[in-house]
Parts: C-alpha cells; structure tokens; sequence
C-alpha cells in the first residue's frame, strides 16, 4: 500500500513598505494642538497607530501633544495572506535632557518667568509649572491667533501687546488663562514694559502709556510722539520714569507723572542698531549687538550716570 502526502505550496508573503505622511518628522508637535496623523501602505492595507511613548494622545485621525517631553509613535500594517507585516517610527519634540521646553512649542517671540511658573509667547501664551525645573509641566494655554510680541507677568495676571492692542490675561487658574481686558492702541505695538498699574508700549516712533489698575478696562493715559527717531526700539519703567532707547539717539528719560509724559532729560551716550534695555532699582542696562552699557539710577531727576560701557 502506496501513502501519499498531499503538500501545498508556500507562497512567500510580499513585503510591504509604510509612507508617512503627517506629521512631517522634524517638525514641531504643539502641545494643545492637535495634529493630522496619516500613513498609507503601498499594499492598499490600512495603517494604524499607536504611542510608544512620550505625552501624546491619538484620536479620530489626529495625534495632540499633551506636555513637554520625547513623542515616539508607531505605524504599522498587521499584513494578511498576501503581504508580510510592517511597521515604522517616528519621533517629535526629541530632547537630550527629557523635559527640557525644546522644539515642543509655538514659534515663540517671548519667555519670561514668575516664581514657579513659566510664560511663554507664541501665536498664544503657554502656561508651565517649573517647581521642578527638570520636568516642566504644561498648565495652559490661551490663543490670540497671531504672535505675541512681548509680555510682562505681574501678580496673578500676565500683561501681552498683540499687533495694535494690549491684553490683560488673568492667570490666577493656570489650567485656564483667561482675557479678561483689552485696549486698542491704534498702532503696531512693540516691547512692553510695566511698573505697578502702568504699561509703556513702544509704537514705531513712539509709546504709549496705559492705566490697568482696573484689569477689565486698561485705560490709554497718553501717546508720546519722538517724531525725529525713526524707531524706538524698547522701553523700561522705573520710580515713574519711562527710559525710552532708540537706534540713533541716547536712551531719553520721560516722567510719567505729568499728564502728558515730558523728556526730562537726555541719558549716557548708549544707542545703537536694536537697542535693549533693561533695569533693577539702581541701576540701568542698555545693550547693542556689540557691546552694552550701565548707568546709574537716582529717584530724582536728573541724568541716569554712565557707570560701565
């Protein structure tokens, strides 16, 4: 008696290949924002998606960074009878030191910091927890729509100029930032500087002073015109006093207890191509692209004293 085996060919399974396509690797999660997450399979299979890990949430086609941190992601194809499986990674936000606020926000203009917390301004303001400064963690966020051009944080409330206007923002719920006053200053607005219940805000050729005592509704005190400075490229408040640099002209003192805010009197010879100031209560620093000065402050009137150049 003859046995016969039936044997049945093996067919070797096509290997498949994976096209990322959002989002595009190297570029940036935004955290809060939520992201296009799509791939495709040269076998025509659907592909799906899972996190390796890192803070990042996937859901109905869209992948949303959740805190700062490395986000690794996996695509892949299970396969069938026809074709082998497959799978791909891709990394966002990568940082050498897990943490570290790196290539996880917003085209940022501004950063600045209040006790434990970080503010940071891009197309809206980002609210960090730094308690631990080696693992921020996200808190909030409010968005304007268009770049924030600087921002000051004062108390429980974050003052910011977007375009023409002046924000209030209340932060005293970090989770929810909220606006809750704004005034339209009638020009681009540039660097902020705040002292107590006053602003200063640089506007092309000149600045505004503005009155928040009451947060809902900043009130406009004053536009100061400098009609032969091309610029002014920023501004800093002290002892009611407004130091007002350009490009071309020394830094300017301006007292702001007058109704309409008078040069008082001109400061060092410090000016120079996008010159930046800034000050404590003895002393003001005003620095160019090579090199910087500091002067010394008095609470009378009179010219800040070169001290350093």
């Amino acid at each position: 008696m003859i046995g016969l085996i039936l044997l049945t060919p093996a067919f070797a399974q096509t290997p498949q290949q994976i096209h990322w396509d959002f989002p595009v690797p190297g570029v940036p999660l935004v955290i809060g924002r939520p992201q296009p997450l799509t791939a495709s399979a040269n076998s025509g299979l659907p592909v799906t998606f899972r996190v390796e890990r890192g803070p990042a949430l996937i859901s109905g086609g869209t992948i949303t960074a959740t805190n700062v941190g490395t986000i690794r992601v996996i695509a892949e194809q299970a396969g069938d009878a026809n074709y082998a499986p497959s799978s791909i990674a891709r990394t966002w936000n990568e940082t050498e030191i897990e943490g570290a606020v790196v290539a996880s926000l917003d085209r940022s203009g501004k950063v600045r910091v209040d006790g434990k917390f970080l503010y940071v301004a891009g197309n809206g303001l980002d609210v960090f927890e730094i308690q631990d400064p080696e693992h921020p963690v996200f808190r909030g966020r409010i968005d304007f729509g268009e770049i924030i051009r600087d921002l000051v944080p004062i108390e429980r409330h974050v003052l910011v100029v977007v375009s023409n206007r002046l924000g209030v923002v209340d932060v005293s719920r970090p989770e929810q930032p909220t606006l809750i006053g704004s005034l339209e200053l009638g020009a681009p607005a540039g660097a902020l500087a705040v002292e107590g219940k006053l602003a200063g805000v640089t506007q092309g050729t000149g600045f505004a002073v503005v009155d928040w005592s009451q947060p809902e509704a900043p009130v406009l005190r004053a536009n100061v015109s400098i009609p032969e400075w091309f610029t002014v490229t920023d501004i800093t408040l002290r002892h009611g006093m407004a130091y007002v640099a350009g490009p071309t002209f020394p830094v300017t003192v301006y007292d702001l207890g007058l109704p309409i805010p008078q040069p008082r009197i001109e400061g060092a010879e410090v000016w120079g191509p996008d010159c930046r100031l800034a000050a404590d209560d003895q002393s003001l620093f005003a620095a160019r692209w090579y090199d910087f000065g500091v002067m010394k402050l008095s609470h009378e009137l009179e010219s800040p004293a070169t001290i350093g150049l």
